[in-house]
Order: C-alpha cells, then sequence, then structure tokens
C-alpha cells in the first residue's frame, strides 16, 4: 500500500532599484509584547532584500520598539527592528527561501504605541537576489487597525488508500492561515463517491461504498464568525485503489567472487511479483555457515584448545 507518500549578500545595500508599491491595509491581532520573531539564515539557499518604512494611519511612524516581520503562511522569512535615517526610521529586511521564485510574501509589524501586530493584506512576490524600496523611495507598509482580514487555507495533500481501508483524519487546523485572528468554522461539500464529515476541526472522509474504487475530491471551506463571514476554500483528491495481493519475492541469483573483487548489481524488481502502485526494499546481513574450501597452501586454522 501506498499512501501520502515535501551578487546580492545580506546586509549590503544598492540605491536606485525601482520601488514595487502593493496596495492594501493592516489588521491588529490580540495585543501582545514584542514578539520573539527570529529566523535561522543557515536553513535557506536564497534571499532577497527590501527596504521598507511603515505608516499608521497614513502617517509615517518613527516608534523605536516597532519590529517588522515577512512571513510565508505562518513561516517567518525575515524580521528587522528600525534604523534612524537621518530622523526616519527604516527597516532594512533580508527575506529568505528555499524557492528561488515565486512564493508570497505577506507582512506583519509590531506597532509599539499600541502594542498590537498588525497583519498587511500588502504582498511581494521572492525572487532571488532582488531589492525592493531604496532610501529615497521606501517600500511603505501600511498600518490600519479597522480592515477585516480574510483567512487562508493552504493545499490539503491529496490522500490515497485501498479498498476497506479508511483514509486518515486530516486537522484542518494545521492549514489554516488567519491573520487577523478571527475565529473560523468548517465545511465540507463531498462527491459523489464520497462523505465527509467534520467535528471540531478534523475532517473524516469515507466512501460511500465499501467496494467503489476511482477519484473523486472534497470541497473544504473555512468561515470566519463575522458579520463580513470570509472564508477561503480547497479542494483535495481522495483515491481509492483495488485491493491487491502481497507481494511475492522469488529467488535471487546468488553470486560469489573472490576477494578484492565486486559483486554485480541486481535489479530486485527482476524477482518480484506485485500488481501494486509502489513497493520499498528493505535487507538485512547474516553470516553464512558454509564451509568454504581451503585453496591449497593455505594454512588451516584451528581453534584454540582450552
Amino acid at each position: 500500500m501506498c499512501t501520502r507518500a515535501i551578487c546580492w549578500s545580506p546586509g549590503t545595500w544598492l540605491i536606485g532599484i525601482i520601488l514595487v508599491f502593493a496596495t492594501g491595509y493592516l489588521r491588529a491581532e490580540q495585543p501582545v509584547t514584542p514578539p520573539n520573531w527570529t529566523v535561522d539564515p543557515g536553513a535557506y539557499q536564497f534571499n532577497m532584500s527590501i527596504i521598507a518604512r511603515v505608516q499608521y494611519l497614513g502617517v509615517p511612524t518613527n516608534a523605536s520598539g516597532n519590529i517588522v516581520g515577512v512571513f510565508v503562511g505562518n513561516e517567518l522569512r525575515g524580521v528587522a527592528t528600525p534604523v534612524d535615517v537621518s530622523g526616519n526610521m527604516f527597516y532594512f529586511v533580508t527575506v529568505y527561501s528555499n524557492v528561488a521564485s515565486g512564493e508570497n510574501l505577506k507582512f506583519k509589524v509590531y506597532y509599539q504605541p499600541n502594542d498590537p501586530v498588525y497583519t498587511s493584506t500588502q504582498s511581494l512576490p521572492f525572487t532571488t537576489n532582488a531589492l525592493v524600496g531604496d532610501i529615497p523611495s521606501p517600500y511603505w507598509i501600511m498600518v490600519d487597525n479597522t480592515s477585516d482580514l480574510p483567512p487562508q487555507l493552504t493545499t490539503i495533500p491529496n490522500d490515497t488508500t485501498l479498498v476497506g481501508i479508511p483514509f486518515e483524519t486530516i486537522n484542518l487546523a494545521t492549514y489554516l492561515v488567519s491573520d487577523d485572528g478571527d475565529p473560523v468554522t468548517y465545511s465540507a461539500v463531498a462527491g459523489a463517491n464520497l462523505s465527509a464529515s467534520i467535528s471540531g476541526s478534523i475532517l473524516t472522509v469515507t466512501p460511500v461504498s465499501g467496494t467503489w474504487t476511482g477519484t473523486d475530491t472534497v470541497r473544504v471551506i473555512a468561515t470566519e464568525q463575522t458579520s463580513n463571514m470570509k472564508s477561503a476554500a480547497v479542494t483535495p483528491k481522495f483515491t481509492v485503489n483495488a485491493f491487491y495481493a502481497a507481494p511475492v519475492l522469488n529467488t535471487i541469483p546468488s553470486q560469489s567472487r573472490n576477494t578484492g573483487q565486486q559483486f554485480t548489481d541486481y535489479d530486485l524488481d527482476n524477482s518480484l511479483v506485485f500488481s501494486g502502485s509502489c513497493r520499498a526494499f528493505d535487507y538485512y546481513v547474516t553470516p553464512s555457515a558454509v564451509q568454504l574450501p581451503i585453496r591449497a597452501g593455505q594454512p588451516r586454522r584451528r581453534a584454540p584448545v582450552r
């Protein structure tokens, strides 16, 4: 059975790059002490840089205790505290990724005067070695304490099983990204061949027929329990394959070599009888009990006498 089978350097800043704008505002999370945001640069292959400033209600803020964080989903990818440049506070953010380009970057700001964390609706695509903003024209991150941000659901992996073996349950909270912390409820719409039920955040998917094989979908929806009732949805696939017999491994040809010679590689699939969609091999080594013949002139070893 096979189921659910994952030129620029930080600290160097250039002037004259075209400023990229993104419209949007921010939403406050619960009041907090300054967040302990840290990033391990050694965990990532690529980086880009952003020179930013922060506005609160349309007015530039120079609060010395502000903190800017850059995220992909719920994962922190960059963080910066303000640096005073001619009386204005700038944020020199190095952002990290293991994908050369395309990841969607979101912004959070710890705003010291009010002590909340705001999450921006602004976003940027990650691009290796890029620089966004400069000192004359920084990238502005807008802080607004009234916006209602929609939830997000990240991709739920497709699942495959065999007839008679249930799908594993799925904790939908694992795939929820809620930038403003609004409570959500989950619902699901199953295809004709599947049934779906949700208890809290746990999704259970079951074939309607115990003998059905094939692929169908379940649409999963997360809806905020607010007046705007903003929502997000994803549609994973679920596959049931026919049950198949256990694998049979036929005889593997023996090989013998003199000391220092190499054995010949052998494809184990040549001895395998199996109709399933995946397989894995393992092995263990046991010493041979066979007494090998002694060549002429080779001294015979004797066990010590006790």
